[in-house]
């Protein structure tokens, strides 16, 4: 399951740049002269890290069901570069927030894609009645 979890990765990686290559072609093909948003190296780099960062988050004991939940989900409804772009703009609002940082890239990502803070169940504590 990880490994596949790593390759699933390893190819969304490797195709954000070819896709935006080719998008960048064809603005350059229809005459179009304005940037397209999320198409900068700061937006597909930022892009990379959110892919990784999410995919060792799924692969993370310490990461609950419902917040994997909520990243496959964010991931599944809305393209990197959106992820990206919303990322972008938390990051760049909060003085907090080092963009260079991956962690903080991967929090801002978080709260964009609205999963759930906190920390995983506590271990069941054993019980004070069975014990005499």
């Amino acid at each position: 399951m990880r490994k596949t979890i790593l390759f699933a990765a390893a190819i969304a990686a490797a195709a954000v740049p070819s896709i935006a290559l080719a998008a960048d072609k064809d603005n350059k093909a229809a005459g179009d002269a304005k940037a397209v948003p999320g198409n900068t190296p700061e937006d597909i780099q930022r892009g990379v890290v959110i892919v990784r960062t999410f995919s060792g988050a799924l692969a993370s004991d310490q990461v609950t069901k419902e917040q994997k939940g909520a990243l496959i989900a964010c991931l599944y409804n809305n393209p990197v570069r959106k992820i990206s772009l919303a990322t972008g703009k938390v990051l760049a609002g909060n003085a907090k927030l080092d963009p260079a940082k991956p962690g903080h890239v991967y929090a801002a990502a978080a709260a964009v894609c609205g999963v759930p803070r906190g920390t995983p169940p506590a271990a069941a504590k054993p019980d004070s009645s069975k014990s005499r």
